[in-house]
């Protein structure tokens, strides 16, 4: 082997190893930078979850508030509670079964705010009678509180359930 074959052998190796250490470099900025977006992307939806879980509750307080107190209508209310529905449903794609629990609580309160709405609503003109009474009871029990910073068994279930999420997104906020 002669100067100049082992001299452009020697540059063939190098170049390889050059490719090489670049192709390393190149693998470790794009696993970086996707570890970055995972982890600004459940920083963004823990985020959007605390604070739909935080509205939720201000407009369940607000929407039980007597017909002249009110300040939130109920199409706002149902906005509010799909958007959380809608996070709620992308956390668990993202994380699984861990909100489950919290999740069932809020969409049950929301859902019993709905359908007491739609039994008051649906209740003749007859009230006299004593199963319309039964059903008035109970859904003035679920609809209405006496003031916004009252708590009943609703109001403190719904409490319960937003500060447990709360708790559990706090390790995705702190990223």
């Amino acid at each position: 082997m002669t100067w100049p074959e082992l001299l452009e052998l020697i540059c063939k190796g190098v170049t390889a190893v050059a490719a090489f250490i670049g192709g390393l470099a190149a693998w470790r900025g794009v696993s970086t930078w996707r570890k970055q977006l995972v982890g600004q992307d459940e920083y963004n939806l823990a985020k959007r979850l605390r604070k739909n879980a935080i509205e939720l509750e201000r407009s369940i307080r607000r929407i039980r508030l007597p017909n002249n107190l009110q300040e939130l209508t109920w199409p706002e209310f149902d906005r509010i509670g799909d958007e959380m529905d809608l996070a709620l449903l992308e956390a668990e794609v993202q994380w699984g079964d861990l909100l489950a629990k919290e999740k069932a609580v809020l969409v049950a309160c929301t859902n019993e705010l709905r359908l007491q709405r739609e039994r008051l609503a649906s209740l003749s003109d007859s009230r006299d009678d004593p199963g319309s009474m039964k059903i008035l009871q109970e859904a003035n029990a679920i609809l209405w509180t006496i003031g916004i910073d009252q708590k009943d068994e609703f109001a403190c279930k719904v409490q319960a359930a937003v500060e447990a999420l709360t708790r559990k997104l706090l390790p995705h906020l702190k990223r």
